[in-house]
């Protein structure tokens, strides 16, 4: 199936001025954002239906730390939601190793917030595909290479939809094992999962995809 992607960009929304005591207002600048959320719809390339939308709030290291910004600090300005996310990441270790290839490039860091197939896509590999590309997908749109994605699984159901709690746990159950599978893990108990994608070169990368993971 052909893909389309289209991001609804947010960026300046999220900037602030560094000298003030408080953040009142939004500066505009070309650049100095540390922290923006982005949408991004996956269309049918021939039916033009949406597939799925995602919804990501990245965190750009390389201006934080240009900048000597705190990375708690600067993850707490969205909303909590947000802030709980990075600060699990921020906290765990394997967030914190970056391989030599990978180091001298310009991070983001990711806290998917949605990820949401439509029920008519799903069981069609679809999600696992997509989710399995993130990283990809957002360097191509955002031009920044993924050091790590977290994320806290939810179900979402249809505006005016209900479930049931058994529907809504067996939801959640499924989400954790396309986690999984895709190569994320739990934060201790705290039903935060992480990916570091920075751990490998693009070599490694470009073999496990042509080869499959050994």
């Amino acid at each position: 199936m052909y893909l389309r992607i289209e991001m609804d960009t947010n960026k300046g929304n999220i900037l602030f001025d560094t000298n003030d005591k408080t953040i009142k207002t939004v500066k505009d600048k070309d650049e100095g954002y540390y922290i923006y959320r982005e949408n991004f719809k996956v269309y049918n390339a021939i039916t033009n239906e949406i597939v799925a939308k995602i919804t990501g709030t990245f965190l750009d290291e390389e201006r934080c730390l240009n900048d000597e910004m705190d990375l708690y600090y600067i993850s707490d300005i969205i909303d909590q939601e947000s802030a709980d996310a990075f600060s699990a990441l921020l906290d765990d270790e394997r967030y914190k190793y970056v391989s030599d290839d990978i180091s001298w490039r310009p991070l983001l860091t990711c806290y998917l917030d949605t990820f949401y197939v439509m029920p008519e896509y799903r069981g069609k590999g679809i999600g696992t595909y997509l989710l399995s590309n993130l990283p990809d997908i957002f360097n191509v749109y955002l031009n920044r290479y993924i050091h790590a994605i977290v994320t806290y699984p939810k179900p979402l159901p249809l505006s005016g939809e209900t479930i049931t709690e058994k529907e809504e746990s067996e939801m959640l159950l499924k989400m954790k094992r396309h986690l999984k599978r895709a190569g994320y893990a739990e934060i201790g108990k705290s039903n935060f999962y992480i990916q570091n994608f920075a751990t490998k070169s693009d070599y490694e990368r470009e073999r496990e995809m042509e080869y499959g993971k050994t």
